[in-house]
């Protein structure tokens, strides 16, 4: 169990360690990461934490500043930039947390990283741990009578095949090509 003010979690790392990402990832990288930030968003509320799951953005030829998307007021989602990888985004944020005086608690399975965050005074929380920790959150909402987000929201994303979903990416992407 954490008790933290911000949960900051190294976005692919986090997916390549979590047996229910993997799979999805190996079906769309970007269904794995909007179930991740769903699970982070969900647990960051009940726990009252501030999540901030960072990705890699080298890959996606970011330029300029780490572009920073404020999903929720528990959720932010950030991808860096090209010049930058998430474990350096991740080690420079939690200085500057920690600066506040807030309690951080950064989850990778990365051991140098893990290394990197307990020298700098903040809190390291495996996957695996977070992984545990989510269910145990689950029943409790469960049990409180809670909703996750998921359920109540009324999207249509949420309602549809994930095949038709793909299929409406695809077509979105080729209207914008032209």
């Amino acid at each position: 169990m954490i008790d933290a003010d911000y949960l900051i979690l190294d976005g692919y790392n986090v997916i390549n360690s979590w047996p229910e990402l993997i799979a999805l990832q190996e079906q769309n990288l970007e269904h794995a990461r909007k179930q991740l930030e769903e699970f982070a968003a969900n647990y960051a509320s009940f726990k009252g934490v501030r999540a901030i799951v960072v990705y890699d953005g080298q890959d996606m030829g970011i330029s300029g500043a780490p572009r920073e998307e404020v999903r929720n007021k528990n959720l932010s989602v950030v991808f860096t930039n090209t010049d930058m990888t998430a474990d350096s985004y991740i080690e420079r944020r939690v200085y500057e947390i920690l600066r506040r005086k807030k309690v951080v608690f950064v989850v990778t399975g990365d051991y140098s990283e893990q290394l990197a965050v307990l020298g700098s005074g903040a809190y390291r929380f495996s996957v695996r741990e977070l992984r545990a920790d989510y269910r145990r959150a689950q029943q409790e909402m469960q049990k409180k009578g809670m909703r996750s987000q998921e359920l109540a929201r009324n999207e249509i994303g949420n309602m549809l095949d994930p095949n038709v979903l793909d299929k409406l990416e695809k077509l979105r992407r080729q209207k914008d090509a032209f």
